[in-house]
């Protein structure tokens, strides 16, 4: 992929040489530049580093959930994609929705490789990653926020909109080698964006979750 922009271009692209003849390694670059370039005009950016030189330890699963005003019948609604009952017996057919899936993964990705213990060693370097993440992708998340606004106003059309929409991440940990046994999930906040507040001079659209203070804080446009 070319140098990096921001929002959905997050680089797990993995470059290799399949063969040292010239003209066959120039047809297969050739060919992996043209789908980059239709990745970035698709909006559908394509990752290959399932294996190597490294390949994730847990799954981890966006929840945009919708806060209605206080006293409303039902204050918490959420939306989010189809995490499995079971993680380790599931089956899922291919179908057009992997392409959601793939967008929903780029909306969690910032917690990829989070956990409670290295929260614990590193948590100013978790607090400047989710902010600088958030405010990267404010384009990608807002609409995202949107799209999730929608199917909520479809799914529960008697509700009103939401005084906040928050996204959070559900991390669901890998056995290690040689077990079968499973850590905890673990739920984490990201972002939360206002659908009604009216845009602020000087603080970007969404908001950031700061771990260490435990509340979300708004990101200024100009960098301090």
């Amino acid at each position: 992929m070319p140098p990096e922009r921001g929002e959905l271009d997050i680089r797990l692209q993995r470059e290799g040489t399949v063969t040292d003849v010239r003209l066959i390694q120039g047809a297969i670059n050739s060919t992996g530049t043209a789908i980059d370039r239709w990745g970035e005009v698709s909006g559908q950016p394509q990752v290959w580093s399932l294996f190597a030189p490294g390949f994730p330890t847990q799954s981890i699963y966006p929840i945009v959930e919708g806060v209605f005003p206080a006293g409303f019948f039902d204050d918490r609604r959420a939306i989010q994609p189809r995490i499995p009952p079971d993680p380790d017996h599931y089956f899922r057919w291919p179908s057009w929705i992997c392409r959601l899936n793939s967008y929903d993964y780029l909306m969690a990705a910032v917690m990829q490789n989070y956990t409670e213990a290295s929260f614990q060693e590193h948590p100013e370097e978790w607090r400047t990653e989710i902010a600088e993440r958030v405010r990267r992708q404010q384009r990608s998340l807002e609409a995202y926020f949107r799209f999730s606004l929608t199917m909520l106003q479809e799914f529960y059309p008697g509700y009103p909109t939401p005084s906040s929409m928050i996204l959070r991440v559900k991390i669901v940990p890998s056995p290690m080698p040689g077990t079968r046994e499973r850590g905890q999930p673990l739920v984490v906040f990201v972002a939360r964006w206002v659908p009604d507040r009216p845009a602020t001079d000087g603080f970007l659209p969404i908001e950031a979750y700061d771990p260490v203070q435990q509340r979300f804080v708004p990101l200024a446009k100009e960098r301090e």
